[in-house]
């Protein structure tokens, strides 16, 4: 597609299983199984006569194949370019809404100071990447489970490059010797990788680093990064192209675009967990960030680390991925002092008359963050090992028969979740949605709410429904969702409508029944890595809640809402616990 810029073949190397086809018919017809417990049974005979209507189109023929040719007619997936798409047809912030910040830590680099851990993921990122662009992708395991890395294409020297109407994906394909560093929105661009191929080694790159902080000019209220910062991706588009306008900028511009990585030096030093969060969008007085810029690691004065990857091309799994890689790397890592300092230098960019514009995108920026609340909740006695001794054996399941007992406390109703499963394990996957609410869940929470029902009713009814929350996860890890390939539909339906025969967008897309699997009142996720202890996933809905959960030998969760939302909040976090306690209970 038009919009990944990229010239490169990516194969599958490591001969992994091709993505599934879910199949148009099928799809619907999980569509209607998922929606039941979601609706009335008029609403569903409804939302029945719709996808009969549907299917009974002139057009369906054609659209049915289109897709099966999309899913099968090449070594790619129906998926991959319209995800990418999507996220760059986004017209919202890029962080946190599409890509979230997460807190990130090591043990290597925990009492090293702010250069010498700077120089470190220096040091670490591009040697993920030389290594990588030599070898070419492949696949990596995680345990026992086996995984595609194809996407680290998105994650290093890229740049989700901000246009008018539609974003663009650029990935360099040449191989790229430099990264970024930033502090006080000055641009360093610094050499990484020598012109034979070799790592610059991490002594040198401290000495650098540690030129750059110890350089005495004035920090810059904005400079050419200032623009990512606008909430408004078309209003930033049209800045950027402004920008790129004059001369020298165009220049410089390439260099961002086809740095390895960037390290943020930050001045501010958080404390808590949500002041860490908050600061990894932005350092509150510099901003200091290139938005949408393939990875960056913050690193504060006070030491504590954060990081942004760009989910333009790449999701959590090559996040966990590439933390893993970056962390042996970092274990091996030579820490003694260097001979000499790597080659870096500033961009020089000409704001012009772009000063007050650049000044009001980071106002709007601050504004659109202020509007976000969070919460670190923590369940003090639950574990892993105290579900194991319940008979538990899925956290992520008791998490959600959880979430959906403190919604019905709540709202006296259970909308829809979305849950992010990876899909890895296939060449060119992304993530599914996982959509946990079950008739076996739903009847799970009445029982649990109604004192009269038997201890063991209740323990039958909550293992029913943890075997249907599996099932469900069973499902969208296999690639067979609903919403993604939906989605994929509908967009098929607009790019191909002279091919297909659609004067206008099917009727289905527009239904209650549609609305209603899409809706969102509770955007979840969670992964499992040493170094990667949380992050600020927003709400994505008004009046919902973007919740990252953790359950290992201590479980916690931090919610993230709109601030108007915080006495809906209070009663969810007061319900949650209360849920949680009688789950325990059964």
């Amino acid at each position: 597609m038009d919009c990944i810029k990229f010239n490169l073949s990516i194969k599958n190397n490591a001969g992994l299983p091709h993505y599934p086809n879910p199949g148009l018919r099928d799809t619907l017809e999980r569509y209607l199984n998922w929606l039941e417990p979601l609706v009335t049974k008029e609403e569903l005979a409804q939302a029945i006569n719709e996808v009969d209507a549907f299917q009974a189109l002139e057009q369906f023929p054609r659209l049915e194949r289109k897709m099966d040719e999309l899913a099968e007619g090449s070594d790619d997936s129906y998926i991959y370019n319209y995800w990418v798409k999507g996220h760059l047809g986004f017209r919202d912030p890029i962080c946190p809404y599409t890509s979230v910040p997460i807190l990130y830590d090591n043990p290597t680099l925990r009492n090293l100071s702010q250069a010498e851990k700077a120089a470190a993921l220096l040091f670490a990122t591009a040697e993920t990447y030389r290594v990588f662009r030599q070898k070419g992708n492949g696949a990596y395991n995680i345990g026992p489970k086996t995984y595609s890395n194809d996407e680290l294409f998105g994650a290093l020297a890229s740049i989700n490059h901000i246009a008018h109407g539609q974003d663009v994906m650029y990935i360099s394909d040449e191989i790229s010797r430099h990264s970024l560093v930033l502090y006080k929105n000055h641009i360093y661009t610094v050499e990484v990788i020598t012109p034979e191929g070799k790592p610059i080694p991490y002594g040198n790159l401290r000495y650098s680093v540690a030129a750059i902080l110890n350089d005495a000019t004035p920090g810059l209220e904005v400079n050419f990064n200032t623009v990512t910062s606008e909430p408004e991706r078309d209003m930033a588009g049209d800045l950027l192209a402004g920008l790129l306008a004059i001369p020298g900028n165009a220049e410089e511009y390439e260099v961002i675009k086809k740095a390895i990585a960037v390290v943020n030096l930050d001045t501010c030093a958080p404390e808590t967990v949500l002041q860490k969060l908050y600061t990894a969008c932005g350092d509150p007085l510099w901003f200091n960030r290139f938005h949408g810029k393939g990875t960056q690691f913050n690193v504060a004065v006070n030491g504590a680390m954060s990081m942004i990857v760009d989910h333009t091309y790449c999701d959590g799994g090559i996040e966990v991925y590439l933390v893993k890689r970056v962390g042996e790397i970092l274990g091996e890592m030579d820490l003694t002092a260097g001979t000499d300092q790597a080659a870096y230098r500033e961009l020089q960019f000409h704001l012009d008359s772009f000063e007050d514009r650049l000044r009001q995108c980071f106002a709007r920026f601050r504004s659109k963050m202020s509007a976000f609340d969070a919460r670190v909740v923590s369940f003090p006695g639950l574990s892993r090992t105290v579900l194991r001794e319940h008979g538990i054996l899925s956290g992520d399941g008791f998490m959600h028969i959880a979430f959906q007992a403190a919604q019905q406390m709540t709202w006296n109703d259970i909308r829809n979740t979305y849950i992010s499963v990876d899909c890895r394990k296939f060449f060119r996957g992304r993530t599914e949605v996982n959509r946990p609410v079950t008739h076996a869940s739903k009847a799970f929470v009445a029982a649990l709410l109604d004192d009269s029902v038997s201890k063991e009713e209740r323990r039958r009814l909550m293992l029913a429904a943890l075997d249907a929350h599996h099932e469900r996860t069973r499902q969208a890890q296999a690639g067979m969702g609903v919403n993604r390939y939906l989605f994929a539909v509908r967009e098929v339906c607009k790019d191909y409508a002279q091919e297909l025969g659609f004067a206008e967008q099917p009727a289905f897309f527009r239904s209650k029944g549609f609305a209603r699997i899409c809706e969102d009142r509770l955007s979840c996720t969670s992964f499992g890595n040493d170094d990667m202890k949380g992050c600020y996933f927003p709400p994505v809905m008004p009046h919902g809640l973007g919740i990252f959960y953790h359950i290992d030998e201590e479980a916690y969760a931090i919610i993230t809402m709109f601030l108007e939302d915080g006495d809906m909040l209070d009663r969810f976090d007061e319900n949650l616990h209360t849920a949680i306690a009688k789950i325990l209970e059964s």
